[in-house]
């Protein structure tokens, strides 16, 4: 066994012992090791920021695995919730830094997906339109979800707004925090005028010019767990789940990766068809642009102002036109941005 594989085991022996002293004779026992490597486990653990107590007589207690992202809790929780949910686990891969993860899955051979890629930080995060997405290390969650699509086109072209909706229910489950959608692909924190961008979903397709069709469908996740050093650009913009003063965040960034996990490829991964109609319900209702004014930027036209109408099955965004020519015309965006007016 190598000395990694020994130090995931250990973690993960440690954390399902859920705060109960375990001693080293039961991990080498168990592990099939001398006590020694175990010490030698312990220690490279501790060095890499766990919390990690030895008690004497009794053993080790993983006290907190701290702000760490780790492949061995990570993957045996999304093995549990895959086994209460009858889905297969993706493969996990979890890097300490890389340019983007949507970048890196690309980058997968066929048989590796469906794949999960999930980075510490990223270096050149990527979202809609070209646009940077600030990615720093400890502070947030930053992973790509790649499958093969089973399902038709049109289907495809609706994965970003589940993928939103998706991750919202998760988000709200696990903090309890007053959560938004806005349309198509982030989420804030909030209400009103003081809402804040937690999140942000980058959906890519890459074709298979063989095939004829879609090889694989990329959904690239960022969300701001904790607070950082806002770049001056995202003051007043930005969020995080978790701000100073508050209580314990109650979560931890390796249960939320491993739950979105196993909830994007229950919903994605096998299906010949996307259950969107159950979805489109939950999005138009946590969409906060509904009944708000906005302005419509769109490819191929100038900007406009309008008010949002609806959501419609295929979640395009049915605004009518509040100004020039067009005022009063009823118009469904399939894509752009909309960004609130005052109220």
């Amino acid at each position: 066994m190598s000395e990694s594989s020994t130090r995931e085991k250990v973690l993960w022996i440690l954390s399902k012992a859920g705060g109960r002293p375990v001693s080293g004779s039961q991990l080498a026992g168990e592990m099939g090791l001398s006590r020694n490597a175990i010490w030698k486990a312990v220690k490279s653990l501790q060095d890499q920021g766990y919390e990690i107590q030895s008690l004497k007589g009794r053993g080790y207690v993983l006290r907190s695995s701290g702000n760490i992202l780790s492949k061995a809790l990570i993957d045996n929780r999304i093995r549990e919730l895959s086994r209460e949910n009858s889905v297969p686990a993706p493969r996990l891969i979890v890097l300490d830094s890389v340019d983007s993860t949507n970048t890196y899955c690309k980058s997968l051979d066929h048989p590796e997906i469906p794949a999960v890629v999930a980075a510490e930080e990223q270096t050149a995060g990527r979202g809609r339109r070209g646009r940077s997405f600030s990615s720093p290390a400890g502070s947030g969650l930053y992973f790509s979800f790649a499958f093969k699509p089973e399902f038709p086109l049109e289907d495809a072209m609706k994965v970003t707004a589940v993928s939103a909706a998706v991750t919202h229910q998760v988000l709200t489950e696990m903090t309890g925090k007053e959560i938004g959608i806005k349309w198509v692909n982030d989420l804030y924190i909030g209400r009103n005028m003081e809402r804040r961008k937690i999140t942000g979903i980058l959906t890519e397709a890459v074709a298979g010019l063989e095939e004829g069709g879609i090889e694989r469908i990329l959904i690239g996740t960022g969300i701001n767990c904790f607070p950082w050093a806002l770049p001056p650009e995202l003051e007043g913009i930005a969020g995080s789940l978790w701000e100073e003063g508050e209580d314990h965040p109650g979560f931890t960034r390796n249960e939320l990766l491993a739950r979105l996990i196993v909830s994007m490829n229950r919903e994605f991964t096998g299906k010949n068809s996307l259950d969107s109609d159950r979805w489109v319900d939950y999005y138009r209702s946590h969409c906060f642009v509904i009944g708000r004014k906005v302005l419509v930027e769109t490819a191929g036209r100038p900007s406009y102002e309008a008010e949002v109408l609806d959501v419609d099955d295929n979640f395009q965004l049915v605004v009518r036109v509040l100004d020039g020519t067009e005022k009063g015309r009823r118009i469904y965006v399939s894509s752009g941005q909309v960004s609130l007016r005052p109220l």
